[in-house]
């Protein structure tokens, strides 16, 4: 063939060639592009959720969150919407605190009658009445049985010990209008009850104060 004709076809083939390598890395172009937007597109939805509530919860009050902190928050359901209305009851805790209160029931509505009853209440006061079950009726009932107006701390002690408004009506009802909140607990707690009263002054203790039935009740005297 004349030169000139095999210098065209080389140039032809070279051309080809390059069409060929520019297709292939196209293909791969297009390829790695595919892979890496559905590699975008299956980034787990739990992931931008985590996210969120990490931003959510940064601004609810609680940035810098370590990494158990914030799974244990969540696991636990502590939203950023709870931790919101609890600041709003006028309880700023610890994530220990909120994932305790969380945990024992303490609601948005529960803390707010809570800090009405008792206004210097502290976060570990609220959980210890919620897990005592001390609930605002409670409270209520008992400050307006002549007892003066309990603190939070003689609300949980007649809580654990069992005494009822019921209980603090029996022992005023058997003439002992003067009690304080210490001798309805130790009364309480020593079993004292309106029979065992009555059974004193049937055997003519008839003028003993509180203080002495308890002492006799310690003591066995019946």
């Amino acid at each position: 063939a004349a030169p000139g004709t095999a210098t065209a076809s080389g140039a032809k083939q070279s051309g080809q060639a390059a069409s060929g390598q520019r297709q292939t890395a196209g293909t791969r172009g297009t390829a790695a592009t595919q892979a890496a937007s559905a590699q975008k597109a299956t980034v787990p939805a739990g992931q931008k959720q985590n996210e969120a509530y990490i931003e959510e919860m940064a601004a609810a009050g609680y940035p810098h969150r370590s990494a158990d902190e914030l799974i244990a928050l969540k696991m636990q359901g502590v939203t950023p919407e709870y931790v919101r209305q609890m600041r709003a009851a006028g309880f700023a805790p610890p994530a220990r605190q909120l994932i305790a209160m969380r945990t024992m029931g303490v609601t948005p509505d529960y803390a707010k009658q809570m800090k009405a009853a008792f206004p210097s209440i502290t976060t570990g006061d609220l959980i210890a009445c919620r897990t005592q079950g001390v609930d605002p009726q409670t409270v209520s009932q008992l400050n307006g049985l002549g007892l003066g107006k309990l603190t939070v701390h003689q609300v949980i002690a007649v809580q654990v010990q069992g005494v009822t408004p019921e209980y603090v009506r029996d022992l005023k009802s058997a003439g002992f209008t003067n009690l304080t909140i210490n001798q309805v607990i130790g009364a309480r707690v020593q079993g004292v009850t309106l029979e065992y009263v009555r059974d004193l002054k049937s055997a003519g203790f008839t003028n003993l104060g509180m203080n002495q039935v308890i002492g006799a009740q310690v003591q066995g005297v019946t």
